[in-house]
């Protein structure tokens, strides 16, 4: 077996691996539970837990049953913090999925207190955008602070800021301009 026909075999198998993983999340089976738990804490929980994001229902079905997409990350305060680095469209949709699903943005790391918003603002790009709004939409606190007493606001650059503010007038606005309560 060469280079090419191992990467192949390899492919299959982790496509095997995380087809078993989304059937996990939404069976209504007693053991799917457990063979969930199982992919979780495998050689193999990253791309499970990537391919899971992948897909809004299964996301949901997962965090819904308990499932700890964290562990092949570290902890809870991991899960997004990381996410938060791959600014693709793959990324993005993960994180968007996830939010949509009802995970609290507003995790922060232990020791620095950082949190996945105040690591999306440290570019201008169409993708920090996107995902700083996505963060602040899911209810990202702007006020809350790091170890070093910087919120978002003190570290983010000025064109951020003036972005960030712009996005939480917006978001307390409805389609017909009326202000929420």
């Amino acid at each position: 077996m060469d280079d090419a026909q191992s990467e192949r075999a390899r492919m299959r198998n982790y496509t095997r691996i995380i087809a078993r993983a989304l059937d996990a999340c939404t069976s209504d089976r007693p053991e799917a539970g457990t063979e969930l738990e199982f992919l979780l804490s495998g050689p193999h929980a990253r791309p499970v837990v990537l391919g899971i994001l992948e897909f809004l229902p299964q996301t949901k079905a997962a965090l819904k049953r308990g499932a700890r997409l964290w562990l092949p990350f570290g902890g809870k305060e991991y899960l997004l913090y990381e996410l938060a680095t791959d600014r693709s469209r793959l990324g993005l949709l993960r994180i968007k999925n996830l939010l949509e699903a009802g995970w609290d943005p507003n995790h922060a790391l232990p020791g620095t207190k950082r949190t996945a918003l105040m690591q999306a603002i440290n570019g201008w790009t169409p993708e920090n955008r996107t995902l700083v709004a996505m963060l602040l939409a899911a209810g990202a606190d702007t006020t809350q602070a790091s170890a070093s007493g910087m919120t978002v606001f003190d570290d983010a650059p000025t064109v951020m800021r003036a972005f960030i503010d712009s996005a939480l007038k917006d978001l307390k606005q409805d389609a017909t301009g009326r202000k929420r309560a």
